[in-house]
């Protein structure tokens, strides 16, 4: 599918070091450019824009700072399923919280265990087909639009 949505992700963890967070956020960007998506880091903090193996670095956030977002991912719906699957096989043995919104379309998942992240992979599935439906809606509606206007 061509179409993009766009999100904000972030990471938080309240046993991790800014280090942790730091490393975590820049293998999400990395595996999220993998997938062909664009990937900017929210400017939050005013530091020099590093970088790791010529990926930039996004400016740490101060532990227990999670209000607001450090990426912002404008990414298609397979490409985002694709890396709900890798980040799926890397949530193994932790504790995960994950949350995604798009126009009113809710996905949220926290849990443990392996049968919490099976279950919850279906509940991705499913969030991922509401999705492309709201998207193949919304298209219809914008050419029933043109089509109106073109009439008019």
């Amino acid at each position: 599918m061509s179409s993009s949505l766009e999100f904000h992700l972030s990471v938080q963890d309240g046993q991790s070091t800014d280090e942790d967070l730091q490393a975590m956020l820049v293998a999400l960007a990395a595996e999220l450019e993998n997938q062909a998506a664009e990937v900017t880091a929210t400017q939050k903090v005013e530091m020099p824009s590093p970088s790791v193996d010529g990926l930039p670095v996004p400016p740490m956030i101060p532990k227990g700072d999670g209000g607001t977002s450090i990426l912002n991912v404008k990414i298609n719906l397979e490409a985002l399923q694709t890396f709900g699957l890798w980040l799926h096989k890397r949530l193994a043995g932790t504790t995960t919280k994950v949350n995604f919104e798009y126009e009113g379309i809710k996905f949220a998942f926290e849990g443990r265990s392996d049968r919490d992240r099976a279950a919850a992979m279906q509940d991705f599935q499913d969030f991922i087909a509401q999705l492309e439906a709201a998207k193949r809606e919304a298209a219809k509606r914008e050419a029933a639009k043109r089509e109106a206007a073109k009439r008019g």
